[in-house]
């Protein structure tokens, strides 16, 4: 079986975690046969060709795509199809790069490559555990993944992280209204006791990890089979307006989950919790009242996830506007409440960004079906010149 990394970074540096990983995957005795880079600002040279020291590593740039187009065109693949599924009119009329374009760029390039597997490695996770605060032990983190990856109809593990949660240690009067109004209601119990924890999430040992199935994937620790993509939709996200400003919506692994379920195939909770330093700053603790840089992260992140909500809210099958009414009621008491809280003014847009993200939902819908059909398209073409 032929596998490979798949690492989305901004810049390819030795900030990023690469190397490690592909230390990890030698000291356990596995073979990754290519990395794929997706980048877009530029790279280091010198730790570019460390890396070629350990293995094949192919670069693709988000916004130069002349080469990736041109092999598909040449296979036969429709110009709509490939426009589509690249997005390559969005960057000029926004000047975003959505997150699911950068996840489907690895995935097409492992399928042209040929790869079986590929694992999706965020450039802030590392492949340890952190079990208690301050140690962190090394995992065998292709292995575990693999062991559960060939069960039958298995296309997909996952697990959540250690490390920091992905919402800094906050606590203010209606604060479950907020969380609400983002659609984490799930997460209000957690965030009460924020004070206890400071939303350091721990790892489980060995003999007490306990694997389900599951629908929800992590995009940073994931490995995905490639025999099972001409099944599915690509991963989903878009982007939308909110006065003059275009914002990235969030939960491409999200959507990708519910598509895998919904097409009943088959995803395992390995609950291996690699560390992921999700602010930059562990094992400082993050701090949203004083740090201008958490601050910057919540606020983009709501913005993202109420951009994703009524997609996946539609998704599902839910009344998109009712659950939207329920959630803007909300987010006007706990929008407030957070911009005092922070003394950020820019949260008291959050109200307003939902009304924006439910005018968007006729677009993402029609953005949808379109690259579905265009990722059906480009599967079957590259499955037939397999076979």
């Amino acid at each position: 079986m032929k596998k490979c990394f798949g690492l989305i970074v901004n810049r390819l540096d030795d900030k990023v975690t690469l190397i490690d990983f592909l230390l990890n995957a030698k000291r356990f005795g596995h073979m990754i046969d290519e990395v794929i880079v997706i980048y877009s600002q530029d790279i280091d040279r010198g730790y570019l060709e460390n890396v070629r020291t350990f293995v094949k590593i192919k670069l693709i740039h988000v916004n130069r795509l002349t080469p990736i187009y041109d092999e598909l065109l040449g296979m036969g693949v429709s110009e709509k199809s490939i426009i589509k599924i690249l997005g390559m009119d969005d960057f000029e009329k926004t000047g975003l790069v959505t997150y699911s374009k950068k996840r489907n760029l690895v995935l097409l390039q492992a399928l042209l490559d040929g790869m079986d597997i590929v694992y999706f490695i965020d450039s802030d996770v590392h492949p340890c555990v952190l079990y208690k605060e301050g140690k962190c032990e090394e995992i065998d983190f292709v292995g575990v993944h693999l062991n559960h990856l060939l069960f039958k109809d298995v296309a997909a593990t996952t697990s959540d992280y250690s490390g920091y949660f992905i919402l800094p240690p906050m606590k203010f009067k209606h604060m479950d209204a907020f969380l609400t109004g983002i659609q984490k209601e799930g997460a209000i119990p957690y965030m009460s006791t924020s004070d206890l924890h400071n939303c350091l999430k721990l790892g489980i040992h060995e003999p007490y990890r306990t694997p389900t199935f599951t629908n929800k994937l992590l995009g940073g620790n994931l490995a995905m089979r490639t025999c099972f993509l001409d099944r599915i939709p690509p991963f989903f996200s878009f982007f939308y307006k909110m006065e003059d400003r275009y914002y990235l919506t969030r939960g491409e692994d999200t959507t990708m989950g519910i598509f895998f379920d919904q097409n009943h195939l088959k995803v395992i909770d390995i609950d291996v919790k690699i560390t992921h330093d999700t602010f930059g700053t562990y094992p400082k603790q993050p701090d949203l009242l004083n740090d201008p840089l958490i601050q910057n992260r919540l606020f983009y992140a709501s913005m993202g996830w109420i951009g994703r909500n009524p997609f996946l809210n539609y998704i599902l099958g839910e009344d998109v506007k009712a659950m939207a009414d329920v959630q803007k009621s909300a987010m006007e008491v706990g929008a407030r409440a957070l911009a005092e809280y922070t003394n950020d003014s820019r949260f008291l847009k959050l109200p307003h960004a939902i009304d924006c993200a439910v005018a968007n939902l006729p677009a993402m819908i029609e953005r949808y079906e379109e690259v579905k059909t265009a990722w059906l398209e480009i599967t079957t073409v590259i499955e037939r010149r397999k076979g």
